[in-house]
């Protein structure tokens, strides 16, 4: 707290004219306490001075505790300092815990009421940081330039937008549009209409957008390959334990996770459960106002969060462990808080997300959801799960109709059209139609003799036509049916 805002009073004349220099701050002789700042911070505001000096003290570390806690960290370029020595701040950072660090060019000092983009900052800074942001707004700012307040120059924005020359793909360009009025845009209409021009549909793709749209795509989808690859190559013994628990525990594997992790965590328990590992989701929300009742003693936990630091997991920590249950836990940090308290910890660390800004889950949920599928495919080796069990435990979809549905499921037990070797052609028209299956069956007590069916019967009209009412059932039925019994597939 060594550095003070100065304020000065230039006289002009008559005038007397009060400035604050915020860019040139001068050292103090005496640097300000916490104590001193905690009593000016409780003056201008509702805090007590305790309060206030708990925050100071504890600042630092808070700091740090974000830097560590997997969230995307971005250092913007002070504009007295050159790309390259963004190296120190960059490596204070990565010191701290942050493990994903941008960085961000805004503009150099040049002379007064002038800021300059060297854009030799870029490729420097890209040199240190595998995402470089460019803040265009920012850049063409004036400080002081417009009657003692901050003007610019937004008509070079555009310029900066993706030039033709410029292909670098980890550089973000951040712009900030203007708004723009109603008589703004009802001008664009109208000048639009007058020019005979027809309005393009914005929806339409022109060939180098959908260009640009399937490279995004491929990248998104190599970006994923990548982190799966990785998580191929470094699977070892920490998965053998997870699994070794799961299949060890007499209970089922209860899944735990918040937000994505949570999407991603009901699809695990859903796998699991389809192949023969008794599972289900918890909302951690939920368990901590009551339902950490349905866990039992016997059962697993599998907790999903990426920083390892979800207040939501925990808070539930503490009752898995008192309950007697096997923790695992999935994040991206081994040295979270979930993944120190956890008796067996599973690292789906990726490097990057697919998000083109770095932030959406993607990757990471990906990595999530390979190496539950990798723990259900494992757990149905070692149960020796077949396509059976499959099939029992799915006797709604077509493989459980095709694996389980037996001759007795569908065949008819009552009303079956049944008639004696003698009987005539006339009854055997009669039985056809009533029993509604097509054909006949002709029995001798319980013995099966042979069957006909009505296409037997209309060759028989045909061929033996004076003679056709003559005719016994024996005279045209197929003798000894193949038969099948009632609990074959």
């Amino acid at each position: 707290m060594n550095y003070v805002v100065r304020k000065k009073v230039d006289k002009s004349g008559d005038k007397e004219v009060v400035r604050y220099y915020a860019a040139s701050k001068v050292l103090q002789p005496e640097p300000v306490s916490n104590d001193e700042l905690a009593k000016r911070l409780a003056f201008v505001s509702s805090l007590q001075v305790g309060d206030a000096q708990s925050v100071l003290v504890q600042l630092p570390d808070i700091i740090a505790d974000y830097l560590a806690s997997g969230r995307t960290v971005n250092i913007k370029k002070a504009q007295f300092l050159s790309g390259a020595d963004m190296q120190y701040p960059y490596e204070k950072a990565r010191e701290a815990g942050a493990s994903e660090i941008w960085l961000t060019e805004r503009g150099n000092s040049f002379g007064y009421n002038n800021l300059v983009v060297d854009f030799r900052n870029i490729p420097d800074m890209l040199r240190i940081a595998p995402t470089v942001v460019m803040d265009c707004t920012h850049s063409v700012q004036r400080p002081g330039a417009a009657g003692g307040k901050t003007g610019g120059n937004r008509e070079f924005v555009p310029a900066m937008l993706w030039p033709p020359s410029f292909r670098c793909q980890r550089l973000l360009l951040r712009s900030t549009p203007r708004s723009r009025s109603g008589a703004e845009r009802r001008s664009e209409h109208a000048a639009a209409g007058r020019s005979g021009e027809p309005h393009q549909n914005p929806h339409t793709m022109t060939d180098s957008t959908k260009a640009q749209i399937l490279e995004v795509a491929r990248r998104a989808v190599h970006t994923e390959m990548l982190a799966l690859k990785h998580m191929e190559e470094t699977l070892g013994d920490s998965f053998a334990a997870a699994v070794e628990l799961i299949l060890a525990s007499r209970g089922k594997c209860i899944v735990t996770g918040m937000g994505k992790s949570g999407l991603v965590g009901r699809k695990i328990a859903a796998t699991l459960a389809s192949t023969g590992t008794p599972s289900f989701f918890l909302h951690p929300g939920e368990a901590f106002h009551g339902d950490l009742g349905m866990i039992s003693p016997e059962d697993t936990v599998l907790a999903l969060s990426y920083s390892g630091e979800t207040d939501e997991i925990l808070k539930i920590v503490p009752f898995i462990h008192t309950n007697g249950n096997k923790l695992i836990s999935m994040t991206g940090n081994p040295e979270s808080t979930l993944a120190r308290n956890s008796d067996v910890h599973l690292d789906v660390a990726v490097r990057h997300e697919a998000c083109i800004l770095h932030l959406a889950p993607t990757t990471s949920t990906t990595a999530q959801i390979a190496m539950g599928d990798a723990m259900a495919v494992a757990l149905m080796k070692l149960r020796n799960f077949t396509s059976i069990d499959f099939a029992r435990l799915h006797p709604g979809g077509s493989l459980g109709r095709r694996l389980l549905m037996t001759v007795g499921n569908v065949m008819h037990k009552e009303g079956l059209p049944v008639v004696a070797p003698d009987c005539s052609a006339k009854d055997m028209i009669h039985a056809v139609s009533k029993g509604g299956l097509g054909l006949i069956v002709i029995c001798e007590g319980d013995k099966v003799l042979g069957i006909v069916t009505d296409g037997d019967i209309r060759r028989a009209m045909e061929r033996r036509e004076s003679e056709f009412f003559s005719i016994r059932a024996m005279d045209i039925a197929t003798l000894n049916p193949k038969t099948i019994g009632p609990m074959r597939s």
